[in-house]
């Protein structure tokens, strides 16, 4: 998922807690995009508990009753159908107002694998910075 975001390239926290006021302490949740929307993902062992499908169906009615979108993927859609996914979250990200930067296509393959390469070099030569929450 965090691949995904990154290439839309918008601004993202994972494992955000959230305060609402429906409960006492706050949710945690595994990507907030944006400030407006929240992306969980699912993994089939624990969510497909019922007890884990109970809590998630709350943080999901208290998220939205904050006027949070809301979007949640299982883990294995994320690995078998990344295309599909990201154009779910351009999606929601539209139909927020959410604007996304535009980023030119590569004329070639081979000119995209250039410029991927360049872009790993320069992340290798820069100093790693600290995240800036937004």
């Amino acid at each position: 998922m965090r691949r995904i975001l990154e290439r839309i390239g918008v601004p993202f926290i994972s494992q955000e807690p959230i305060k609402t006021r429906f409960r006492e302490w706050p949710f945690k949740v595994d990507y907030l995009v944006a400030r407006r929307l929240v992306i969980e993902v699912k993994g089939k062992y624990w969510h497909s508990k019922q007890r884990r499908r109970t809590k998630d169906e709350v943080k999901k009615a208290c998220l939205e009753g904050e006027k949070y979108a809301y979007l949640e993927f299982w883990d294995y859609e994320i690995k078998k159908e990344p295309v599909r996914v990201e154009s779910e979250i351009r999606g929601a990200l539209i139909r927020l107002g959410i604007e996304m930067p535009v980023r030119e296509v590569p004329e070639s393959h081979e000119e995209g694998r250039k410029q991927h390469r360049h872009s790993i070099s320069l992340s290798l030569a820069r100093p790693q910075r600290q995240r800036q929450s937004i």
